[in-house]
């Protein structure tokens, strides 16, 4: 003790910045244990590993029948998810249809995890059909348009959906790029469509745990409540990277390089061998384009020229998608421009928190879109005849 306070007089300065330290963990520890025990202000929820597992054939995947509350939002937003036992974000369906059938394929935008179970696309988008349809939902976090494709093919097609829906996500293009991880498609002249698979099967990599500090951010109260406080909960767009690394503003360069024209070719390829394949099963296929922030806000669009120049184009990746449908004969639904069309605001369709992710109000904006347009082409119409003539 003695020397302890020897130390003190000595070391003034270290000995109050120590006091100092202990003060403030004291106070957290406080606060926290009256936050978490008393008041219930608790992370209530579940990252990712509760929900997907590895993957030989796609990287990763759904976990079947896995289920909980998944947590992704600063701002609080819970929601449950509930993974079928075929492994698909969705209520439990059978192998055999009993009405026509259309399938949800694409990323994330196509989960909808961001709204509860209810108000998610496949339930939307079927009653706007009013239920002249069965909706299910292929959506799988992080896929590419390669991972989709190989769904496609190898899962998706034994449900036998007579349309398919392929919600297009900005980040797609980058996602493509990824080769450590997942299957790939480079370009190959010597195939028959211009690209080969690599990378497959998976190799299954030891996983890396949470670090402790990540682990501390996500329960303690006080240091979750002073991180938003820092960063705020607003929409991400990580203007402090490389544009090279910013796989969602990227696509949208006025002028492409070559790593860029390399990018889109890829995506132009792999969408050729999608729509190949689903004209070759007698399928429908139509491709949305996911909505993406910055082309819509005008503010958030300032925020990019500020931080990068007056280079973007953010009605590019539209004109793009729009060519390389026509190109391959599919149809195509832009949700970019006919929000634009309707003077509709991007704040209105989105999480608050989010540049790709929609609302309740922006999922009934996609399922609206895309059920007026099925209708106008006549899809189910054609599916119940070819339906009823097959004698299901």
């Amino acid at each position: 003790m003695k020397s302890h306070w020897q130390f003190a007089q000595r070391h003034p300065f270290v000995s109050n910045a120590m006091l100092m330290a202990f003060s403030v963990v004291f106070t957290i520890v406080v606060i926290d244990l009256t936050a978490f025990y008393l008041l219930g202000l608790r992370r209530v929820g579940y990252g990712p590993e509760r929900f997907f597992q590895y993957s030989s054939l796609l990287g990763w995947e759904h976990i079947p029948n896995s289920e909980g509350t998944w947590y992704a939002y600063k701002d609080g937003t819970r929601t449950h998810v509930r993974i079928n036992s075929f492994g698909l974000p969705d209520s439990e369906r059978n192998v055999e249809p009993d009405r026509p059938r259309i399938a949800l394929i694409g990323d994330s935008t196509t989960e909808f995890w961001e709204v509860d179970e209810e108000f998610r696309g496949q339930y939307v988008l079927q009653n706007a059909l009013e239920d002249r349809a069965e909706v299910l939902n292929f959506g799988l976090r992080g896929a590419g348009t390669d991972q989709v494709y190989i769904r496609m093919r190898q899962q998706v097609i034994h449900f036998s959906p007579d349309i398919v829906i392929y919600t297009f996500c900005i980040n797609d293009i980058g996602n493509n790029m990824v080769e450590d991880s997942k299957p790939y498609y480079a370009l190959d002249p010597d195939s028959d469509q211009g690209i080969s698979l690599r990378g497959y099967p998976i190799r299954r990599e030891i996983p890396q745990e949470d670090s402790r500090l990540l682990g501390l951010l996500q329960h303690s109260f006080v240091l979750r409540k002073l991180k938003h406080f820092v960063i705020g909960i607003t929409p991400h767009l990580r203007t402090n990277q490389p544009l090279e690394d910013h796989f969602e503003l990227r696509p949208f360069k006025r002028i492409y390089d070559a790593e860029d024209e390399k990018r889109m070719e890829v995506l132009r390829r792999i969408v050729g061998a999608l729509a190949g394949y689903a004209r070759g099963q007698g399928i429908r296929l139509l491709l949305v384009e996911g909505l993406y922030r910055p082309a819509l806000d005008s503010e958030m669009r300032q925020q990019v020229v500020g931080a990068y120049g007056d280079q973007f184009d953010f009605d590019k990746v539209s004109a793009n998608l729009a060519s390389l449908s026509a190109e391959f004969g599919i149809e195509f639904l832009s949700l970019p421009r006919l929000a634009r069309n309707r003077a509709l605001d991007a704040k209105m369709l989105m999480h608050r928190e989010d540049t790709m992710h929609l609302n309740r109000e922006g999922v009934k904006f996609y399922a609206d879109a895309v059920a007026e347009r099925i209708s106008k082409l006549g899809w189910l119409n054609e599916a119940a005849v070819s339906y009823a003539g097959a004698g299901r």
